[in-house]
């Protein structure tokens, strides 16, 4: 019965061990996980040699960004770390008005940090970088902002704000004379038909913020669970 009964715990040891494997191979970050900060970072498990998931991924970071060296800004082997600069295209807007473009990158540093059970991946100096074309072949802008924009942008402007206000501050006058109540009945109207055109404006920035938000979100992510992939997989075939 005993020699069963250790059969049976081996089995069921093996089974959990294979389960537990799975979960940590598997193991993916979400879009909603990744934050509008220009500095976070996500620990994994792993008990895969410790050269062998730092040379996983340098073999990664080649095939990713296309040239290691290029991207490498700091390698330590005897600390096992690994820092590169990487860039990733967001999206191309065209603006049929003017007949230019603009192209919009997310710019990081990853840091990769290896110990015996874990590894760790580090964005720093994560910032959104804009390259506004005014015009085909003429003059270009550049721009940098923090991820937090993206959120930013979908807050109420300061100026709608200000309207609004305004608006519920002339809806309290009564008892004016005529004269008086039609000047401000006049201003009353001014003042919706601008807010109206602010309300419009900022639904279309909301849309767009959260068009980029995507974006962005996706692309990390996509970027975070293709390094976890190429680190944590148990296949060295």
């Amino acid at each position: 019965m005993c020699l069963i009964n250790s059969h049976f715990m081996k089995r069921l040891i093996c089974l959990f061990a294979f389960i537990l494997s799975a979960v940590t191979i598997n193991a993916q970050v979400l879009p909603e996980e990744i934050p509008f900060d220009s500095k976070f970072s996500f620990v994994i498990d792993s008990d895969i040699n410790l050269n062998s998931k730092m040379s996983r991924a340098k073999s990664w970071i080649a095939k990713t960004f296309g040239d290691y060296k290029s991207v490498l800004q700091f390698e330590d082997p005897d600390n096992h770390r690994i820092i590169i600069k990487g860039v990733s295209k967001l999206d191309t807007k065209l603006n049929f008005n003017t007949g230019g473009r603009n192209d919009i990158s997310a710019q990081y540093t990853i840091t990769f940090d290896f110990k015996e059970d874990k590894y760790r991946i580090a964005f720093d100096n994560v910032k959104i970088h804009e390259i506004k074309t005014l015009y085909k072949g003429g003059m270009v802008h550049e721009t940098d902002w923090s991820p937090s924009f993206l959120y930013d942008r979908r807050e109420t402007s300061y100026y709608t704000d200000k309207l609004s206000h305004r608006l519920d501050s002339l809806n309290t006058i009564e008892g004016r004379p005529n004269r008086e109540m039609k000047k401000i009945e006049k201003e009353k109207k001014q003042i919706q038909k601008e807010l109206e055109t602010e309300l419009i404006s900022l639904k279309k920035k909301k849309t767009e913020a959260d068009h980029d938000g995507k974006l962005y979100r996706n692309t990390l992510s996509s970027i975070i669970n293709g390094a976890i992939s190429a680190i944590s997989t148990t296949d060295d075939f």
